[in-house]
């Protein structure tokens, strides 16, 4: 088609194509069975890598936390050591450690699942958790401490002053 000299007109026929979705591989078909039993495969090899690494992460996180009791048992110990030494006066009544240090009173007790230290009965400090039972029992210048945890271990440890308690 010619217009005018040197110029041309071309026919406006475009359309608007629709991508592809997928390229080469895919058609639009579905998947086939030789697909299905690939990703059946690759979903196998994951979940059987998977499971076993569950179980060491569950594994790993109870004996960090029975590391964490032993290490908490040591740090109650360490600490209950340095103030029996120090005491003037120690006795255990109704279940309960009773140091005298000067004109402070010191308390450990069971509360709740917890072992608490208060001085000149206020505070609440800390000392032990997750614990079912303790005991205290002095003989002569030592102090025996029991504990029984929440799972069922046991902790013991005795203190021996060389300093003269009063009481007892």
């Amino acid at each position: 088609m010619v217009m005018e000299a040197g110029r041309y007109a071309l026919p406006m026929n475009i359309q608007q194509r629709e991508p592809e979705r997928f390229a080469g591989i895919w058609n639009d078909k579905g998947l086939s069975l030789a697909e299905m039993v690939i990703a059946l495969a690759a979903f196998c090899i994951i979940a059987f890598l998977l499971v076993p690494s569950v179980s060491v992460i569950k594994s790993n996180r109870e004996l960090a936390s029975n590391r964490l009791q032993e290490m908490e048992w040591d740090v109650f110990l360490n600490q209950a050591k340095k103030e029996l030494r120090v005491c003037g006066s120690v006795d255990v009544l109704s279940g309960k450690l009773v140091m005298k240090n000067g004109k402070d009173t010191i308390i450990y007790e069971k509360y709740g699942s917890m072992l608490r230290r208060r001085v000149n009965l206020t505070g609440h400090e800390v000392l032990f958790q997750n614990i079912a039972s303790v005991t205290f029992i002095r003989n002569g210048q030592a102090i025996t401490i029991s504990m029984k945890d929440i799972k069922g271990k046991e902790y013991k440890g005795s203190i021996h002053s060389f300093v003269n308690w009063e009481g007892g």
